[in-house]
């Protein structure tokens, strides 16, 4: 139970006692408070009710979308590894490419040195 809750159903029965005592003592005046009271504990105590559900409902929203993010990253953790391998794989056979076409201009540089002495 919230604040509003709470001080809605105290004031419900707050006007319900003024309202009582207003028609013992023969005072329609005070009957009239009672059941104002009464009202804005009436409204009050709905407000409060109301704000209670959207705190439930929003706490309810939250959880599934904790519960859906943890399902798509246990989805995707196999494609993401799965990914870095092949990226893994193709950054060496990059590397060995590369390195071979160093050697051969290597070994181009000093063939064509060697022929200019």
């Amino acid at each position: 139970m919230n604040r509003n809750q709470v001080k809605g159903r105290a004031k419900k029965v707050a006007g319900k006692v003024t309202a009582a005592a207003g028609k013992v003592l023969n005072k329609p005046g005070l009957v009239v408070k009672g059941r104002v009271r009464q009202l804005a504990g009436t409204v009050e105590s709905a407000y409060g009710d109301a704000r209670a559900a959207a705190t439930k409902r929003a706490a309810k929203a939250r959880r599934a979308t904790r519960k859906k993010a943890a399902t798509a990253q246990k989805n995707t953790a196999p494609k993401v590894a799965a990914a870095q391998k092949t990226v893994a794989k193709k950054t060496r056979t990059v590397k060995k490419k590369a390195a071979r076409r160093v050697a051969a201009a290597k070994k181009t540089v000093t063939k064509k040195a060697r022929k200019k002495k």
